[in-house]
């Protein structure tokens, strides 16, 4: 079992009321060790892009176990949670999560992905009429590939960056 040895996420909804970083514990669970991992919300302030902090500690604002383990990526919009799932050699899942009595619950069916995707980000779009078109962005952080001399190490075949229309995630049944 892999657990509580890194966080994982990226920023939510900055800049916006509320901003936060979203970090998440990676989890690789087995029988013995059934735990999922977890994942919080601290606060930014929006000013100054900085977490806030109380007498020199950041403390989460809020923090839940997760629905499922493997998650390498958390990202929040708009009270939704988006999770990247990946394991060595499967295409990746993008799931979905509201909080419903005090944890996260799954919603809907997975999004598929790339192998190997991790954190995720939210672009909040550009300032146009009606708010521009939002991304849910993720690097890999290794590739799947079978072209001669493509490797993790070195390669430019090692990483590639996926991108999905937020609306089109957030919209699946």
């Amino acid at each position: 079992m892999r657990c509580g040895d890194r966080l994982e996420g990226g920023p939510a909804d900055a800049g916006r009321p509320g901003a936060a970083l979203i970090t998440g514990e990676y989890c690789d669970s087995d029988t013995a060790h059934p735990e999922k991992g977890r994942v919080g919300a601290l606060s930014v302030d929006g000013a100054t892009g900085l977490l806030r902090e109380t007498g020199g500690r950041v403390a989460a604002t809020s923090a839940y176990h997760l629905p499922r383990d493997l998650t390498q990526g958390a990202a929040r919009y708009d009270g939704t949670y988006c999770f990247d799932r990946s394991c060595l050699g499967n295409g990746g899942s993008l799931r979905r999560a509201t909080v419903t009595g005090g944890r996260p619950v799954d919603l809907g069916s997975d999004v598929t992905n790339a192998v190997g995707r991790k954190d995720l980000y939210v672009e909040h779009g550009q300032s146009v009429p009606g708010g521009g078109t939002r991304y849910l962005w993720s690097p890999t952080e290794h590739r799947a590939d079978t072209t001669a001399g493509c490797t993790d190490a070195g390669s430019p075949c090692g990483r590639a960056v996926h991108a999905h229309r937020l609306s089109d995630v957030l919209a699946r049944p």
